[in-house]
């Protein structure tokens, strides 16, 4: 699988440029510990939106948390009666007990990633962080970083094995990360095209990724790529979902990681990865377009958004600058990918934000019906 990242750099005040090393007083004094040795699971509760409703709802436990701590809070702000919390809390026991973490047998992801130097250093102690670990990801073959002009790598990784740095010059876009991917990997290659500030679970089963739903789907046919929501981590090893993309819709935006085989170069992709708004909707249009069903199945394959240094509590709000792109892709087509977890029929939807059409829903029935049913008439 291929995955692409971003540099960054940290300004010194001189108007020289130095790259933020782990151990760097710039840097911070705290190093950020990777999430590790996830267990989680879903939880029926009350919708906010639609009285009387009820949806489901992930709750994520890394090594680093107290399991007991962490399930008895959710529990009290999702008003969880006692007896189900205490079913909740020994069923995650028994889990991080037994689930037996298997480092895959060989490498198969390409990382795609454009690196930067962040003028702010505990930023870009972040976007370091990312680039790391994703680079000690057992499942990660390669990691291609696509540098702009005048990036500077940290000097101790510069000679990494799996490290492939790229002098790209400019600002990454969709369509030039899919050509890369599309010139430079061989065919059938596994390629993850991500944000700088995003890192890859190393638990996820990634060498199971195909592309081919005849693969994952009793009656689905044709390819597929992950168009992956986010969950949230900081610099201790916490890691959550957060509440309102939840409730609202589900995570049917904030997709920060897009999972494809190569060869694919889908049309109208020339917008900027990352800070574009519309962008995560407008590229899994795109991909569906180009015959490539876009899945959220961000439950499976996790990713982590490390971003605690701009945001009090991470807010999950674009922070808009002088470089964002405000092209608005979405306006020329956008598809909607709620999470897989929290959306699994027509039901789940009433208990978002949406209203259900009774019509619409029967058509879909019926084109569900005609790829999975056998009619069994004699010959």
């Amino acid at each position: 699988m291929l995955v692409l990242l971003g540099a960054h750099a940290v300004d010194s005040g001189d108007g020289s440029s130095n790259v933020c090393n782990p151990g760097d007083q710039a840097c911070g004094a705290i190093q950020p510990v990777m999430v590790q040795q996830v267990v989680q699971s879903f939880v029926f509760v009350d919708s906010d939106k639609n009285p009387g409703k009820r949806f489901r709802r992930a709750v994520m436990v890394s090594s680093a948390e107290d399991l007991d701590k962490k399930v008895a809070e959710f529990c009290a702000n999702e008003r969880i009666e006692a007896g189900q919390c205490t079913y909740l809390t020994d069923m995650l026991r028994q889990k991080r007990a037994t689930t037996v973490h298997t480092p895959p047998t060989a490498a198969t992801l390409h990382v795609i990633v454009q690196y930067y130097n962040d003028r702010n250093p505990e930023r870009a102690q972040e976007i370091d962080t990312c680039l790391r670990f994703n680079l000690a990801n057992p499942h990660v073959l390669k990691v291609h970083v696509l540098l702009e002009h005048g990036i500077l790598l940290p000097s101790d990784i510069q000679s990494h094995p799996k490290l492939e740095a790229v002098q790209h010059g400019k600002r990454l876009t969709f369509k030039a990360a899919f050509e890369y991917a599309s010139s430079t990997l061989p065919s059938n290659s596994s390629a993850a095209l991500i944000n700088g500030d995003i890192y890859l679970d190393h638990d996820s089963p990634w060498h199971t990724f195909t592309g081919r739903l005849e693969e994952l789907s009793a009656y689905g046919r044709g390819a597929y790529s992950l168009a992956l929501a986010r969950a949230e981590v900081d610099s201790t090893g916490k890691v959550w979902k957060t509440r309102s993309l939840q409730r609202e819709l589900a995570y049917s935006f904030a997709q920060d990681a897009w999972i494809f085989k190569t060869p694919l170069i889908p049309e109208d992709v020339d917008f900027a990865v990352g800070n574009c708004p519309g962008s995560d909707n407008a590229i899994a249009e795109r991909l569906y377009r180009a015959g490539h069903m876009p899945l959220n199945l961000c439950h499976i394959f996790r990713i982590y958004h490390l971003d605690s240094a701009r945001k009090k509590q991470q807010d999950p709000g674009m922070i808009y600058t002088n470089k964002t792109d405000r092209s608005h892709p979405e306006r020329r087509g956008f598809r909607t990918v709620p999470s897989f977890g929290e959306v699994r029929s027509f039901g789940d939807l009433v208990a978002h934000k949406w209203t259900l059409d009774p019509i619409m829903e029967y058509i879909y029935m019926t084109e569900y019906l005609a790829s999975s049913t056998e009619l069994g008439h004699p010959s």
